[in-house]
């Protein structure tokens, strides 16, 4: 089986159940996408279940089985929630094809469709040369761990903790080095493709008419919302000078990583939290 998995903390339940319908680890992508319509009839069974898979499979997969959801209207429901709540991410409505399937079952799909893919970011730069170069200079051996670590705490370390090193704001990234090469430079080039609900980030807009944007945690003191900026900087607003407050599918990760980063730094990166 190809790069499924996000984390070496997946519960257990949840790797059998990716086993059990996804085929041995001796079997091909194709193989694997082969089932995917069995991976589906079963999986709409449990919406919980069906959230996490989503969460650990890589993106092509991810597409197909959306795909599959959506031509069964029980199924279409369970796959509209799942994208409500965040995962995968609503970014999989740029698919058209997938887009309209789930609005024409009907009025109440459509508007719902409608209102997932408004609130969707331009789309981000097409990566697939820049992955493939990656891709290609580490199965030949390039990159260097220690320049790799040195990018880290240059760009990732206010948000992203490892090895104790950094901060956690973003998600912690122990044992990352499981996803795979492949996954992680979706990650990282896409940040927003499959953001986890407590990482979207949010707009305020205060009394006095200013907005404040960043990712919203609640405080010991139930008067006061801390909100963390891309840089990692903590401002506290008052719950009462909250006017309105604007949720947004979008990740506190920036989406421009492509352009920060040159090839040898994205290179380096991959390959230290690879190890």
């Amino acid at each position: 089986m190809t790069d499924l998995f996000v984390s070496a903390e997946t519960p257990r339940s949840v790797e059998s159940a990716i086993l059990e319908f996804l085929q041995p680890q001796t079997q091909t992508q194709q193989q694997d996408e082969a089932a995917i319509p069995s991976v589906a009839a079963e999986l709409a069974k449990d919406l919980a279940l069906l959230r996490t898979i989503f969460s650990v499979v890589n993106q092509p997969l991810r597409q197909k089985l959306a795909a599959a959801l959506s031509g069964n209207p029980i199924a279409a429901e369970l796959l509209l929630q799942c994208i409500e709540s965040g995962v995968p991410a609503a970014e999989i409505l740029r698919d058209e094809r997938l887009a309209q399937q789930l609005a024409a079952y009907n009025e109440g799909f459509a508007i719902r469709v409608a209102s997932l893919k408004s609130a969707l970011p331009q789309a981000t730069e097409d990566t697939t040369a820049l992955t493939t170069a990656v891709l290609q200079r580490l199965k030949l051996g390039e990159g260097d761990a220690e320049m790799g670590k040195a990018v880290f705490k240059k760009h990732c370390i206010a948000c992203h903790q490892r090895a104790g090193e950094g901060n956690l704001v973003g998600p912690q990234l122990n044992g990352v080095g499981t996803r795979g090469a492949a996954r992680l430079l979706e990650d990282i080039l896409h940040p927003n493709q499959n953001v986890d609900v407590a990482f979207r980030t949010s707009v305020l807009v205060l009394n006095d008419g200013r907005t404040v944007s960043g990712m919203v945690r609640e405080t010991r003191d139930p008067q006061m919302l801390d909100v963390i900026d891309t840089q990692g900087k903590t401002q506290a607003v008052q719950q009462q000078d909250i006017e309105d407050r604007k949720d947004s599918t979008v990740s506190l990760m920036p989406g421009n990583v492509a352009k920060l980063l040159s090839e040898d730094e994205l290179l380096n990166l991959i390959h230290w939290l690879s190890r």
